[in-house]
């Protein structure tokens, strides 16, 4: 350990003397001989374009010089001769600009800024696709601001929704130095362009090859979304783009947003666009989003490139990071722990000397990153006493709740029904304890903190490590073919743990991809794109008990399963103290096969994009979810009860059920454990870019999309067939499925899903825009979930759901008797008519520019969710059938309604300062827990492809979760969503600091000077209120309500005082009002609603402290070092708080945010 914290540090001093030794050769290279000529590259909204290809053209002597903006947008030619110039400007996803003419005079510097205009799908920009530059509306003098072929230079977009609504699509030129000269009709321009273009070799009008993850350097990905830098999307889309996980049956994501070093980070709400690709991947209505997605903007004419690449280093150690909030416990010094990712990437044309010469037809790009580190774990548990683990609870005390401060009295479970004879003193007889429990007892940890709470802390740092490569190469084959093939693998080994120290997890993780992409141009108004992907990716999961020992079979431990691979501890759940477990080994083979073709075609006043894509999807795997059992202890076992068989309040304790075996609820789930699902996806679309006007732009698309439930390969698949009100359930298998398909669900082949926007600027000499939008987007990923749940249920497995009775009494050895035969014991089930989910969305938007550099824009977006997953528990306060055993149902019946007002302000500078800021004020609404309510509750963002806002979801998980509380007033589920911040504040800020040689300061200072320049620091900004909880009851209360018990949902009454405690008030012992909940009568449901306890705010800024170093303009050799903190301020955010009412920890917060953490990082490109 001693020598790899030398050999970091020594790394880390290393790439200090690195960053000293580029200033200083870059110090030596200022010069002053000759002119210069300078400038600044924009896009649309006035945002620099970092990695555009710069040529200075003589036009005299037809020489030429090139460089590459820097991530500012910033290009300089030095030591230039006098004489007459052009500068074209040059990247990919934009039309080439032509600047000048331009007189050189000597020791005279000049400036020309470009602002460069979105290409539209299928040009080839520079060659007769460059339409009437300049000639703008009316013949005025618009600047460098192209239209289409044959179309005026308006160069404005239809947003169709808020991606393009995100920054001002207005392609207007810099009048000063890059329009025509006025009164010519831009013609003129348009032929000189390509002339000039031919002359100088500039064939390749894309600026050269570009990868995501290039801080400032041209990483054209295809991101929707809006925003700073939203708009700057290239041409990558979903051929050229990959998933990692191994299907593609994942959930869109919501809009992402530039931070203005190439990252990019998730602005919730934010309004997506059918102007531009959306989720994280795809073109418009082209494909799901989701996964990890590298995008590669193909180039026509590889060989104008020359061999392009960076190396890079990322370093975090825990030496630099505050300590962790010490949550109710001491401060301590925390776990050394260390990060560091070392990348490399090289690109250019392919030359192999003697061996094979591309020229300027073969092109390849190579990435290898390598991470290696230890990972912090701070865990905080609840653990017994020593006494307690002993049987003696007379000094035990209800913590928190309606009995807080009194001893919770113990009953003996074989005294007479009720009421109950209490144990002597409140302690068991050592000769009453269970020889399972006590056997269990040993991998529970000793306390290390005094109380009964939160008594257990411990930190630790456990080791990962991970290794990327990717390999492309792209070949033109013709003037009108292009070929890329590209290669990924990424491979991971992390280690873990399973709530202690004491019980470790591994897994491993291998992920390959493989894509072929052809490009061929019919012409230049007609592209077509055809992608083969491959994908395959597997994870192993283990324990150090699978194959190893059999501990359950050790315990006594019966009707579970005694295969070898299952081998490990059963789950142990509590409610007062923190759980028992192991991680489930599993081993899981899952991969895509997928062919897509898109048409882009441009005629007249229309961009036509017309596609679809089809594939075959596999999920293998090898696991058990609860094979060694899973047994729950809430104290209802050592209760006293009433005459009418409740349980007393302020009776019975959870680790004395415990100590006893005696647990309330039990469930199984194990068979073969070999699982291969199969399911097929289809998609078409099109979409047509109708430029009605010239201040009217009409988007228009659709888009139809099949998934087909998935089903298994031998049939192993099985649900229950129900009759009316659950009277009766039979088993359906894969294998027997009666009038249902193999899969047991019926499929939705009639989805199609209108979309529409509209961007309309009703002056102008105004920069008033409109922009507005519809659409409906499905979530064909909820089969996947589902299905899940369909596969090891009897007969192909053992399953069952069971709850302790006098006529049954559950122990920990016997926690499983033999079901009667004819009894289906299936835990799960689904409505074979389940319908698709989906989401309409719709929004409009006015943005208006003032002066130079401000954007203010004011959005609504609304969505509507309709047929979300429901989950009900069949027989809830009533009898079930008596041929089955409890299990979960789960069926479209939900809903969900977002509404939300955004207002968002850019400034973007062309010197110093630029920022952006967003405000949501919003509300979310649902009628079910399964839609973000409970804590386990996963969701996702409603987006899809061409993200046409979100700020809503659905969720995408099934279980668990909390079921609807009562089925039969599903009313009273209708509150606000478990994802809703009513109140968010996000925002970016960029200032570049004032010294140097762009500085106001200190410009002509010669070497300090160069020390000082380009340094800049930026924040990015996360305010918003509390998200909401909701007041659950556990404990031997949990079954109040008969059929509860195993599945959880029960909620609280209400008492009417206010929730909400003052700031003045709130601690972390108690940061709502726990006397604003009471435990429901017996045989009653609780009539607080769901998500009423307002949870805590979230205060975050993230800076960044950078510094760019020019090493050699014209050889475009850059380094850039970077300082970055997360939580810059070191603010405490709560994470979390318990709300089960019958808990010791009810009141509680029971997780806090990362402090603050600091990252070096340097890059050199070249």
């Amino acid at each position: 350990m001693r020598a790899k914290k030398l050999l970091c540090f020594a790394g880390t001093w290393a790439a200090m003397l690195m960053i000293v030794l580029c200033t200083c050769l870059a110090a030596a290279a200022q010069t002053a001989a000759g002119a210069r000529v300078e400038g600044l590259v924009r896009g649309p909204g006035e945002v620099a374009v970092p990695g555009a290809r710069v040529v200075l053209f003589n036009l005299q002597t037809r020489e030429r010089k090139q460089t590459w903006s820097d991530e500012t947008g910033r290009y300089v030619f030095s030591d230039v001769a006098p004489g007459q110039y052009r500068v074209i400007v040059l990247i990919l996803g934009f039309r080439p600009s032509l600047l000048g003419p331009l007189t050189v005079t000597a020791g005279k510097d000049s400036a020309l800024n470009a602002t460069l205009a979105l290409a539209m799908p299928g040009e080839q920009a520079g060659f007769g696709s460059f339409g009437r530059q300049g000639a703008g509306r009316g013949g005025t003098d618009r600047g460098n601001s192209p239209g289409r072929a044959g179309q005026s230079g308006s160069g404005e977009r239809a947003g169709a929704g808020p991606a393009s609504a995100g920054v001002s699509q207005q392609a207007q030129g810099n009048a000063r130095g890059s329009s025509p000269a006025r009164g010519t009709s831009g013609q003129e321009g348009a032929g000189d362009l390509n002339s000039i273009l031919a002359e100088a070799g500039e064939s390749d009008t894309t600026g050269g090859l570009s990868f995501s993850g290039e801080s400032g350097g041209a990483a054209q990905t295809g991101q929707g979304g809006g925003g700073v830098g939203g708009d700057l999307a290239g041409a990558a889309g979903a051929s050229s783009s990959f998933l990692l996980a191994g299907n593609v049956v994942n959930a869109a994501a919501p809009p992402m947003e530039r931070d203005g070093k190439g990252r990019f980070f998730r602005f919730g709400g934010e309004p997506g666009g059918l102007g531009g690709p959306g989720g994280e991947s795809g073109l418009p209505f082209g494909g799901g989003g989701g996964g990890q997605v590298f995008f590669f903007g193909g180039f026509r004419r590889p060989g104008a490139n020359r061999i392009r690449g960076n190396i890079n280093e990322t370093y975090t150690n825990s030496a630099f990071d505050a300590r962790p909030y010490p949550l109710n416990t001491p401060s301590q010094a925390q776990a050394p722990f260390y990060r560091e990712l070392f990348g490399i990437s090289i690109g250019g044309p392919l030359n192999i000397p003697r061996i094979y010469n591309g020229g300027n037809k073969t092109s390849f790009f190579v990435n290898f990153n390598i991470n290696r580190g230890t990972s912090p774990q701070n865990i905080l548990a609840s653990l017994p006493t020593v006494a307690e683990r002993q049987g003696d609870f007379s000094a035990t005390t209800i913590v928190s709740g309606p009995g807080a401060g009194t001893m919770p009295i113990i009953y003996q479970p074989t005294s007479s029904p009720g009421p109950r004879t209490a144990f002597p003193g409140n302690v068991i007889p050592s000769s009453m304890l269970n020889s399972a429990s006590l056997g269990l007892m040993q991998y529970l940890p000793l306390p290390n903190l005094p109380g009964q709470v939160q008594n257990y802390h411990v930190q630790l740092s456990l080791p990962a490590a991970s290794q990327i490569f990717m390999a492309r190469v792209g070949q033109e084959i013709s003037n009108k073919d292009n070929l890329a093939v590209m290669y990924f693998y990424d491979s991971s080994h992390t280690d873990g743990i399973t709530g202690f120290p004491n019980i470790p997890s591994t897994t491993t993780t291998r992920r390959q991809n493989v894509s072929v992409t052809e490009t061929h141009d019919f012409s230049s108004k007609a592209v077509n794109n055809f992608a083969v992907n491959f994908n395959r990716a597997r994870t192993y999961v283990t324990n150090p008990f699978s194959n190893s020992r059999n501990i359950v079979g050790e315990l006594g431990v019966q009707g579970v399963s005694q295969n070898p691979m299952d081998w490990g501890l059963p789950t142990i759940g509590f409610t007062n103290f923190s759980a028992l477990s192991d991680a489930t080994p599993s081993v899981t083979r899952n991969q895509t096969l997928s062919l897509s073709d898109s048409l882009l075609y441009s005629v007249g006043k229309h961009n036509l994009e017309f596609g679809g894509e089809i594939s075959k999807i596999q999920l293998n795997s090898l696991t058990n979810q609860e094979a060694a059992g899973s047994f729950s202890f809430t104290g209802y076992s050592t209760s006293d009860f009433t005459t009418q068989g409740a349980p007393v309040a302020g009776s019975g304790y959870d680790f004395a059920d415990f100590l006893l075996g005696l647990p309330q609820t039990t469930s199984e789930r194990y068979g073969i454990p070999a699982n291969y699902l199969r399911s097929s996806r289809y998609d078409v679309y099109g979409q047509d870019d109708w430029r009605v006007t010239d201040h009217f732009t009409l988007n228009l698309g659709g888009r139809w999309e099949y998934a087909a439930p998935f089903s298994e390969k031998y049939g192993h698949l099985s649900d229950l067939a129900l009759g009316p009100n659950f009277s009766t359930a039979d088993v359906v298998t894969g294998q027997n499925p009666g009038s249902l398909p193999p899969s047991l669900l019926r499929g939705h082949p009639e989805n199609v899903a209108p979309r529409v926007g509209i961007a309309y600027r009703p002056w102008t000499s105004h920069s008033l825009v409109v922009r507005a939008g519809y659409g409906i987007f499905y979530d064909e990923s909820i089969y996947q979930n589902l299905v899940a749940n369909l596969v090891n249920q009897a007969p192909f497995a053992t399953t069952s759901t069971l709850v302790t009775s006098p006529s049954q009494i559950l122990t920990l050895q016997n926690g499983f008797p033999a079901i009667s035969p004819g009894t289906a014991s299936n835990t799960y089930a689904v409505d074979p008519n389940f319908l698709s989910p989906y989401a309409q969305s719709w929004n409009a938007m006015v943005e208006q520019n003032f002066g130079q550099s401000y954007v203010l824009s004011v959005a609504y977006i609304g969505t509507r969710g309709t047929h979300l997953n429901l989950l009900l528990v069949p027989g809830v306060g009533t009898a079930l059938a008596s041929t089955t055993l409890p299990f979960e149902y789960n069926t479209s019946g939900a809903s969900s309604l977002y509404n939300g007002l955004q207002v968002s302000l850019r400034h973007f500078s062309r010197r110093d300062f630029s920022f952006f800021l967003n405000y949501t004020f919003s509300k979310a609404e649902d009628n079910a827990s399964s839609v973000g309510g409970a804590a386990s509750t996963r969701f996702f963002r409603i987006g899809g492809p061409g993200g046409l806002g979100s700020g809503s979801a659905i969720s995408a998980a099934v279980s668990p979760l909390a079921p609807a509380q009562n089925p039969s007033d599903l009313g009273a589920e209708w509150a606000l969503s478990g994802f809703n911040p009513t109140h968010s504040l996000r925002g970016f800020v960029r200032y570049q600091l004032p010294f140097g040689e762009r500085g106001r300061f200190l410009k002509n200072a010669g070497a300090l000077s160069a020390i000082l320049s380009r340094w800049s620091l930026s924040d990015i900004m996360t305010i918003s209120s509390g998200l909401p909880y909701t007041a659950y009851v556990g404990g031997n209360a949990s079954n109040n309500v008969s059929g509860l018990a195993p599945f959880g949902g029960l909620r609280a009454d209400a008492t009417g005082l206010p929730v909400a405690l003052s700031s003045s008030q709130q601690s972390t012992l108690k940061y709502f009002n726990t006397a604003a909940f009471a435990v429901p009568l017996a045989g009653a449901f609780g009539n607080a609603g769901r998500n009423t306890i307002p949870g805590p705010p979230t205060i975050n800024f993230d800076m960044g402290l950078d510094r760019l170093i020019t090493i050699s303009r014209e050889k475009n050799i850059t380094a850039n070092f970077r300082l970055a903190t997360s939580n810059t301020f070191n603010i405490v955010n709560y994470s979390g708080l318990s709300t089960t009412i019958s808990s010791n920890t009810f009141g509680r917060v029971n997780a806090v945010g990362s402090m603050r953490t600091m990252t070096l990082s340097f890059r050199l490109r070249f």
